[in-house]
């Protein structure tokens, strides 16, 4: 039964009331901490690309004030070190992908060893886990789309208009589980042209391997937060 119109008006005021409140709590919050601070930079978020800027730009002399709306810096990194393991476990980020030469510049500089992700894929087909060539089916998708040179499309239009007796419908599946999984994008809203663009860049810092780090992530973020200098740059957790 719907309820009554003067009770849905008591309740849509009380919800407008608490988002009133607070942004204008943390609207204050961030006023008063600027007032005493007076950033010349304010930046949103203190994930490792937050902290990273917060770092490079308090070096160069700017006062810089970090706010994060979580209990911790590091965003997608997310460590925790339980009691009785020898290495630590990844509950967000959990591979450096490829050899960027900056992350392992910073991999270095924070005292870890990375080590490569080596081993034999595993799938399933609802019924039986077995051995697979999970990637080998990715790549088949993948090279025919770099080699078509299609206009731009969506990830999705583009395999389901692919016609090659070389690639299964269980190739096409792999190939938009990986989009889905690897890129966190949806195959029927991702670009084609992007996804192309983007295995060249991870064709540059060698892509195709996975690195992991016993020691932690979050070691590379506190590494970062070392770096942010003393009294020009502040962070706001919360």
């Amino acid at each position: 039964m719907p309820l009554p119109t003067a009770i849905l008006r008591v309740v849509i005021s009380s919800i407008s009331l608490h988002v009133f409140f607070t942004f204008f709590t943390c609207r204050n919050l961030i006023q008063l901490r600027m007032e005493a601070f007076q950033p010349d930079v304010l930046i949103i978020g203190a994930g490792v690309a937050g902290v990273a800027a917060a770092g490079k730009l308090s070096q160069a002399g700017l006062r810089v004030l970090v706010v994060e709306a979580r209990d911790r810096i590091g965003g997608r990194v997310l460590t925790i070190h339980p009691s009785g393991f020898q290495t630590a476990v990844e509950l967000g980020a959990e591979f450096v992908h490829g050899r960027p030469p900056e992350s392992f510049e910073l991999i270095k500089s924070s005292g870890l060893h990375a080590v490569k992700v080596e081993g034999q894929p595993f799938c399933s087909n609802e019924q039986v886990i077995g051995k697979c060539d999970f990637w080998g089916r990715i790549e088949k998708v993948l090279d025919a789309m770099k080699n078509e040179g299609l206009p731009d499309l969506s990830f999705d239009a583009f395999v389901k208009q692919l016609r090659d007796p070389e690639i299964s419908e269980e190739d096409k599946s792999a190939a938009c589980m990986y989009v889905r999984g690897f890129h966190a994008a949806h195959p029927e809203e991702i670009s084609v042209q992007s996804l192309i663009e983007g295995i060249k860049a991870e064709e540059e810092i060698e892509g195709d391997s996975q690195f992991r780090l016993p020691q932690g992530y979050d070691r590379l973020v506190a590494t970062l937060a070392q770096k942010l200098s003393g009294e020009r740059a502040k962070t706001q957790l919360n």
